[in-house]
């Protein structure tokens, strides 16, 4: 059965990015989307971490009779063992899964099942053995995210603070304990040399940052037995072609010196007055007494105030930290289905994870996460 809406639609999937790369910059930049579904992300994605993965493309654009775009949605193949899983591009590393999607269209969807004109879409993909939708937020900037209509279960937690201009006001919300104890940092950094907040405003610059962030950031995650994503070369190439090819658009890379020395940095992207902030690192080793991450924080606060970012997004994941800076969350969601009996089995231990992040402690779950992640790592070598 066709889903009955006031469109009649179109439905392609392409196996290769560059042949929407027009279509979709466009489209990105008149419907609704996060970060992570721009070109700039996606393409870079694609070509560094889903070739090292030999992951297969299936970008499903739906459009409407006259060829307008209404919705894009950007998903991907990807051998796991013997299953063929259908999956969003991500690769462990997008805070947020869904659709670029025209408003109009996405309220249009909001009174409709969707899930009919999912199955249409699924039957233009292909077999697979399972779907395997994950980070899914239930409204994309002004939208809502049709995916969430389909059966879901919670999936990670994220959280987010709003600004204003006035960063004096942002911080006046927070603790005068947090306060106190930035002011000492501060003025104990400041009698070694100039403390100041480095934003990079060119390629170069950029990259030599980014090197810097991704190798503390990779140091730290050995010493800490946390899965180090990006000590591999797929992921550290593209965020330093990232950084490079997209300084000045979406992508912002800063850091905090004393004198000439760096000694926290952080990478984040830059979308419609919200800053995600995505890697953070610190020189902990020499400068631990001094509260390197916070001060950072509070200076990328402050930048953001001032450039006229209306939401800081401290991403996902339960750190404790963030109960600090942060004053909202947003719960994600995940969807399952398989297709064949390998891909039951995946789905009902997809499910049974469901049931236990619902239960048990967040600190807990991150753990599981960080040992799953690390067996899947191990796996792909």
């Amino acid at each position: 059965m066709d889903i009955e809406l006031s469109w009649h639609l179109k439905i392609e999937v392409f196996r290769s990015h560059e042949l929407l790369q027009a279509v979709w910059r466009g489209f990105q930049n008149e419907a609704c989307c996060t970060a992570f579904q721009t070109y700039g992300w996606m393409s870079l994605l694609l070509d560094n971490v889903g070739t090292a993965l030999s992951a297969t493309p299936a970008i499903v654009l739906v459009s409407s009779e006259d060829g307008a775009p209404l919705m894009l949605i950007p998903l991907v193949e990807r051998q796991q063992g013997a299953l063929r899983v259908l999956e969003f591009i991500d690769f462990g590393i997008c805070d947020y899964n869904a659709p670029i999607i025209r408003p109009d269209f996405a309220a249009e969807l909001d009174g409709q099942d969707f899930s009919l004109l999912w199955q249409q879409i699924l039957e233009r993909v292909g077999r697979v053995d399972a779907v395997n939708l994950q980070k899914m937020p239930s409204v994309i900037g002004e939208a809502r995210n049709p995916f969430t209509q389909l059966t879901c279960y919670d999936d990670l937690v994220a959280f987010n603070c709003p600004l204003s201009s006035d960063f004096t006001d942002y911080m006046k919300t927070r603790s005068s304990n947090m306060n106190r104890e930035l002011r000492r940092a501060r003025r104990k950094l400041e009698a070694i040399g100039p403390v100041e907040l480095r934003v990079a405003s060119d390629p170069d610059a950029a990259d030599a940052l980014m090197q810097s962030i991704l190798e503390h950031k990779s140091a730290w995650c050995r010493a800490n037995g946390v899965c180090d994503l990006l000590g591999q070369p797929a992921y550290t190439d593209f965020y330093r072609t990232l950084a490079q090819e997209e300084v000045g658009g979406i992508a912002h890379s800063c850091a905090l010196t004393v004198g000439d020395r760096m000694i926290a940095g952080v990478f984040g992207l830059v979308w419609r007055g919200r800053f995600y902030g995505l890697i953070q690192c610190s020189d902990f080793e020499s400068y631990r007494a001094y509260s390197p991450g916070s001060l950072l924080l509070a200076e990328v606060i402050r930048w953001s105030c001032e450039n006229g970012i209306s939401l800081f997004d401290f991403s996902i994941g339960s750190e404790s930290y963030k109960g600090r800076w942060a004053d909202e969350e947003e719960q994600l969601y995940q969807h399952g289905q398989a297709f064949s009996v390998r891909g039951r089995l995946i789905d009902m231990r997809r499910r049974a994870l469901a049931g236990f992040k619902s239960r048990a402690h967040p600190q807990l779950v991150d753990a599981l996460r960080n040992l799953r992640n690390k067996a899947g790592v191990q796996s792909q070598k």
